[in-house]
């Protein structure tokens, strides 16, 4: 997945480096050069996914081939459990 700036001057970035820079070098926004919607179905039966599902389904096309399936899952894995447990304990 290729980024651009909304400024239109800067050159197209990848998803990693559309990450570390923040905003592109003529302080545009990086929005993605394209948006897949989601398949009727996945809301339809969004009430059977879990929130890790959900997300790992909503965030696989902004991120291409920069992490890797496997490494983008744990993430969505690890953030998820760590939001559960800090609204449920406050940590």
């Amino acid at each position: 997945m290729n980024y651009y700036s909304l400024h239109h001057k800067a050159q197209k970035a990848s998803f990693k480096e559309a990450v570390i820079n923040g905003l592109a070098p003529d302080k545009g926004l990086y929005f993605p050069e394209s948006i897949t919607p989601l398949p009727a179905g996945f809301f339809k039966n969004i009430e059977y996914f879990s929130n890790e599902e959900i997300a790992f389904e909503v965030i696989k096309q902004f991120v291409g081939n920069d992490i890797p399936k496997e490494t983008l899952q744990k993430i969505i894995e690890d953030r998820c459990f760590r939001i559960v447990s800090w609204a449920n304990h406050g940590f």
